[in-house]
Parts: structure tokens; C-alpha cells; sequence
């Protein structure tokens, strides 16, 4: 499809009958395209490319997949209309068919039809709720515990990508009740069903796609051996989605896939980042020391509510991580009717839109000056209207308008908590080590950020202890302790 974009202005004016005069057609569109050799930076740096498309308009057309006309959204306040009710806007998803066939088309992220899309929200929310997350966060601490005791215990600089991998593949299998090899077997086959959306998409059985839909059915075989042993709880949420879908097993495992995929890739992509940018910012480091050495003291080690919500800067932190190096720039849109903006613009039916969640964060005023700068203090009340300063006051300001990490309107993130919860216990116990071991990191040369952010070298860390009077400020049960432990255990 072709859309109209802004033209030349004719040097006349077209003819007028008032007699058989018709209705204005609607302005055109902007226009963002961009020249051919260009286009495939899409793939190897989206959210640069949406802000080329959109170049700090609300609306654009630019090219997108195979050099297809998609219209651009980079507004938050007009995303937020659009998304809030997608079946009253007109709009429906519009993922690549090759995302269809290795998510799988029952997915609560794929599905098409507005009800049953609801329906199957609802079913999931209340295992996804501020309340379930919470109660399993003592679960979700103690994983981060145990994996950076085993990062601290390695004498050898460690892949923080694949590590953050096992780590939330961990934390969100814990309910399908696998042993430790089995979630080290799930874990690898996931990274070859996430190498399946890179180009070319054809499933031969070559090509990156062709094995990405092989460990897809090896996937599916685990889960119906799962799911024949017995070991689910009768109340937990696959046996929820059983019920729901009776004997429509493959609409369980697409939701499985699902959920696996959009909670563990994304969250791992998020915490390798955040890894980096801490090892980069020593004084970002110390910071978070500090303020977890004044939570264990004020409220022990468990990360309960009252605890999370007296680290500030911790969840400053998670959110400058999610701002400056987003894990996924935007969300697939299709116009099943034509769809009108602010204006009289109008999108046809049958275009696909691409909504820039990336862009939106990158246009706002207050951090034009510094935007490029990884400076947690921005999203707390004292940092200078949330473009640096000192950070004090010690609160958290509200979340500017065009930050939308996890999206907008009725598809907006189901594991948005658990995500954050994940985030939450790892830049704490992070925290807490900080006051011991430095962190040591070989940054990436680059970040690929198709189909989902990752360093391209894996990123090799390892913690130094800093020296034998930090170890005797060790509090008993701390990750440092729990790693010399480790050492002290015979082979």
C-alpha cells in the first residue's frame, strides 16, 4: 500500500465546480521516508530509525519491513487515544506473519479478536497482580541471591546476557516445577527460538527461522511431558489456562510460549543493560550501596513493599535503563478501518502503524540536555525538574508522559510487575554487594537491538572483591556470604 504523504504545491489552483463539488480529501501524511539504503537500519537500530522516520512529528509514513508504507506514531497523548480502546479506534495487531507462526496465533500478546483477547487477559491477570508479584518476591530474591552467589563464586569473567537468561527463565518456570537440567535445557532452546525472527524468515531448515520452529517443537514436546507428569499445582496458572481452553492444548502452549518469551528475553535484555550501565557509573554504584545498606538496616533483608519503597534510587535506577537503552522500541499496529487523527489526517484502511514508544521517550523537553547520559536522578523529585541535579529530595518524581516502557492502552504489558520485581531484587542484592566487590565489565562493542536488545559480545563480567576490610561488613545471609560459602564447600 502507498499512502499519501505531503506533496509539492501545485502553481495552480485546481479547478472548482460548486455545483459537483465533492468532499475535501484529507490531508496528507507526513512524510519520513527514508532513502532505500537506509531502510534496513530498522533492523539493526529501530529506535534510531523511528526517530529518523518521525524526526519529532507526531505522524509520519515511513518504510518498514520490506520497505512496506506504515505510518509512524511518536506522540504519546495521540498513542494513548489510539491504544486505549483499539476495536473503538479502528486499530487491530499487525505483527509479521513469521512472529505468528513461532509465537503461535493463541498467544495473549497475538490474538486478534478483541474478546477473545480480553478474555484471555483476564484469566491471566490476577498470577501477574502488584498482590501475586509480591507474594512472590521472597522466590524472586532468593533466585537473584543464588545466581549472583554463583557469579561472585566464578573465578572466570561470566556471559551477564546468557546469566540474566537463566536467571529469569528461572524465576518464571518456577511454577512449572522443572528440575535444575531441565531449565537449563528449556533456557537453550529459548535462545534458539528467539534467533528464529531474524531475517530471512523462511522456515528451511537452515535459516535461522527454520531452527528457531525446530526448538519451537521441542519446546512444545517438554511441556506436554510437563504437562502429562502431573507435577502442575491444580490452582496455578497453567492448569487455569487448561480449564479455559479445554482441549485446545496448542492455545495453552502458545500463551506458555508467550509468556516465556515477552517475560524472560525482555527482562534479561534489561538487566544485562542495567548491569552495564552500573559498571560504567561507579558513582551509580556506590549510590545504590548506600541506600541498601540504610534498607537492611531500617528493614532487614527481605525486599518487602515498605522495603522497595524506601529505595528510591534503586527503582531510578530500573527506569533510567528502561529510557536510555529501550528493550523494545515499538509495538505493530494495523488500520482495519481508516482510522482519523487530530487535523483530518486520516490512516487507510489496511496500513500498518508502527507506535514508537522509543521516539515518545526521546522527545521529551526535560531531557533534551542530557538525554544521551545514563543519570538515574532525573526520575527523582530533586533532580533538577528530571534532567539531572542532585537527586534529593529522596522520592521518586512522576513518570513523564512519553515513558511508556512497557506500552499503553489494553495490550499494555501483563508482566509488568514481575518484570519490575525481577529488576527490583537484582539492582538490590546488586546493591548490596556493591559495598564489597566491584563489578568488572568488557562493554559491547555494540547493542543489537533485532529482535530484542542484547550486547554483541555477551558482555563478560566478574566481581572483584575490593579487599579484606569490606568483608568484615558482610552481613550474615548477603550474597557475598552466600558466595564464600560457595568457595568453602569441598569439590
Amino acid at each position: 500500500m502507498r499512502v499519501a504523504a505531503i506533496a509539492e504545491p501545485s502553481s495552480f489552483p485546481p479547478p472548482h465546480d460548486s455545483a459537483a463539488a465533492a468532499p475535501a480529501p484529507p490531508p496528507p501524511l507526513p512524510d519520513g521516508r527514508q532513502p532505500w539504503w537506509r531502510v534496513p537500519k530498522q533492523l539493526l537500530r529501530p529506535a534510531a530509525y523511528f526517530e529518523d522516520v518521525l524526526k519529532g512529528r507526531d505522524v509520519a509514513v515511513g518504510q518498514f519491513a520490506v520497505f512496506r508504507d506504515t505510518v509512524f506514531i511518536g506522540s504519546a497523548p495521540l498513542a494513548r487515544e489510539l491504544l486505549g480502546s483499539e476495536a473503538r479506534s479502528g486499530i487491530n495487531i499487525g505483527w509479521p506473519p513469521s512472529f505468528v507462526k513461532l509465537i503461535g496465533s493463541h498467544g495473549v500478546s497475538l490474538v486478534a479478536d478483541p474478546e477473545a483477547h480480553k478474555q484471555t487477559r483476564a484469566l491471566m491477570m490476577p498470577f501477574f497482580s502488584p498482590d501475586a508479584v509480591a507474594a512472590k518476591m521472597p522466590a524472586v530474591q532468593g533466585t537473584a541471591r543464588r545466581y549472583l552467589a554463583e557469579w561472585v563464586a566464578s573465578p572466570a569473567p561470566f556471559s551477564a546476557y546468557d546469566g540474566m537468561k537463566r536467571f529469569t527463565f528461572d524465576v518464571l518456570v518456577l511454577e512449572l516445577g522443572l528440575a535444575a537440567e531441565e531449565v537449563s535445557r528449556m533456557s537453550a532452546l529459548f535462545q534458539i527460538w528467539t534467533r528464529g525472527f531474524m531475517p530471512p524468515t523462511v522456515p528451511l531448515p537452515f535459516t535461522p527461522m527454520g531452527k528457531g520452529m525446530a526448538a519451537r517443537r521441542k519446546i512444545r514436546d517438554t511441556l506436554l511431558t510437563i504437562f502429562a507428569a502431573g507435577r502442575l499445582p491444580p490452582d496455578g496458572l497453567v492448569a487455569r489456562l487448561q480449564a479455559h481452553f479445554g482441549d485446545n492444548t496448542e492455545a495453552v502452549i502458545d500463551n506458555i510460549i508467550t509468556l516465556i518469551f515477552a517475560g524472560h528475553d525482555t527482562s534479561s535484555s534489561a538487566l544485562t543493560s542495567m548491569l552495564a550501565a552500573l559498571a560504567a557509573d561507579p558513582r551509580a554504584l556506590a549510590r545504590l550501596a548506600d541506600e541498601q545498606a540504610a534498607v537492611l538496616a531500617a528493614h532487614g533483608e527481605a525486599l518487602t513493599p515498605a522495603a522497595v519503597a524506601a529505595a528510591p534510587y534503586a527503582t531510578a535506577v530500573i527506569r533510567e535503563t528502561l529510557r536510555i537503552r529501550p528493550v523494545v522500541a515499538g509495538a505493530m499496529r494495523t488500520a482495519v478501518r481508516d482510522v482519523e487523527l487530530p487535523g483530518g489526517l486520516v490512516i487507510p484502511r489496511g496500513c500498518p502503524m508502527a507506535v514508537a514508544f522509543s521516539a515518545m521517550a526521546a522527545r521529551e523537553p526535560a531531557w533534551q540536555a542530557d538525554r544521551g547520559e545514563f543519570r538515574p536522578e532525573r526520575f527523582l523529585t530533586g533532580g533538577g525538574s528530571g534532567s539531572g541535579g542532585s537527586g534529593g529530595p529522596e522520592s521518586l518524581a512522576p513518570q513523564p508522559a512519553g515513558f511508556n516502557p512497557f506500552g499503553i492502552g489494553t495490550r499494555y504489558c501483563l508482566g509488568s510487575h514481575l518484570a519490575l520485581a525481577e529488576m527490583g531484587a537484582m539492582v538490590a542484592e546488586l546493591g548490596r554487594l556493591g559495598g564489597s566487590h566491584a563489578l568488572e565489565v568488557e562493554q559491547p562493542g555494540r547493542w543489537e537491538e533485532f529482535p530484542i536488545l542484547r550486547p554483541d559480545n555477551g558482555l563478560p563480567t566478574r566481581f572483584v572483591r575490593k579487599g579484606p576490610r569490606a568483608s568484615a561488613a558482610e552481613p550474615a545471609g548477603s550474597v557475598a556470604a552466600d558466595a564464600r560459602g560457595l568457595c568453602d564447600q569441598p569439590a
